[in-house]
C-alpha cells in the first residue's frame, strides 16, 4: 500500500491513482514501472513531490511530503 503524507496537516495519498492526480501521470508512472521495492517507490515519490513543488491539496504548503 502506498502512503505518503503531508507533514503539515496530515493529508495522505494512499494509492497510485491519487498520486497520478496530484503529481502528474507521466512522472508517477516512471516510478511505478521502474524497479525497486515498495519502500523505495514511496521514497522516490515523496522526493519527486518535494522537488517539483507539489502543494498539499488540503493546506497548500509545499516541500512537506514524507513517506510512511
Amino acid at each position: 500500500m502506498l502512503i505518503i503524507k503531508c507533514s503539515n496537516c496530515g493529508f495522505e495519498i494512499t494509492d497510485w491513482k491519487k498520486a497520478q492526480l496530484y503529481g502528474g501521470t507521466e512522472k508517477v508512472m516512471a516510478i511505478i514501472v521502474g524497479g525497486g521495492s515498495t519502500v523505495e517507490k514511496r521514497r522516490k515519490l515523496s522526493a519527486l513531490f518535494n522537488q517539483q513543488g507539489t502543494a498539499c491539496p488540503k493546506c497548500r504548503q509545499t516541500d512537506i511530503w514524507t513517506w510512511l
